[in-house]
């Protein structure tokens, strides 16, 4: 995987307040089981990245009374997707991702490659969350609406990480 550097200032404020769909699960038995970002401690937004291109950039936001972290990487699905989009391994932090109430980690979706004339469009994007071990998802999943006109082929996504630039750098 290519690693690039078009990461701006624009690019990050535009980023920061990722104002696109924003989904909230309610608070449930689920939360205080472990430190982990779960559906019920955050908001989950998505929006188009300015660069590079075929990306979107994932944010979810620490809406605890606690930090939280954001294990591995999303496990997200493109509308009714049989399978998650797998991880760019490249993309693993050297540290766990902890955020802070109020605070955001990030992960950079490639929706496709730039050349990749097989796409479809897509509407909707399920996130879930996975815990400490890897291996046990957060029951509930978080769905939120798509940027208008995205498509998608052979999606991946990045590991969490503490901000947008790192996210966009796949």
């Amino acid at each position: 995987m290519f690693r690039t550097a078009y990461a701006t200032a624009a690019l990050v404020a535009a980023t920061l307040s990722l104002p696109a769909a924003t989904a909230t699960a309610t608070a449930d038995e689920n939360v205080g089981r472990s430190d982990a970002c779960i559906a019920a401690n955050t908001t989950v937004a998505v929006q188009n990245a300015a660069r590079p291109i075929n990306h979107l950039i994932l944010g979810v936001t620490n809406i605890g009374g606690s930090p939280c972290t954001a294990y591995y990487y999303p496990r997200l699905r493109f509308d009714e997707a049989q399978s998650a989009a797998p991880a760019i391994e490249d993309s693993r932090p050297q540290a766990l991702v902890t955020i802070n109430p109020g605070e955001t980690a990030y992960a950079g979706i490639i929706t496709s490659a730039a050349d990749n004339p097989d796409v479809i469009p897509a509407r909707r994007l399920g996130v879930a969350f996975a815990e400490s071990d890897n291996n046990t998802y957060d029951g509930d999943s978080v769905t939120v609406d798509l940027p208008a006109g995205t498509t998608v082929g052979a999606a991946t996504v990045t590991y969490w990480q503490r901000d947008a630039n790192s996210a966009l750098t796949y």
